[in-house]
């Protein structure tokens, strides 16, 4: 299941050791980043989806 993590803390590890299929974005954050990365995950999942057909 796609995931948009927010943290307060700084994620450096993130690309290497976070979940797959997730976002991580850092606070602060404007409300722009958060839309982008909902959209981003959304995409892929729809892409996966159409592949499959």
């Amino acid at each position: 299941m796609p995931v948009v993590y927010i943290s307060g803390d700084g994620a450096p590890d993130w690309a290497s050791q976070g979940v797959p299929k997730s976002i991580m974005i850092e606070k602060p954050f404007v409300m722009s980043q958060l839309i982008v990365a909902i959209s981003q995950l959304l995409n892929d999942r729809t892409a996966g989806a159409a592949a499959l057909e």
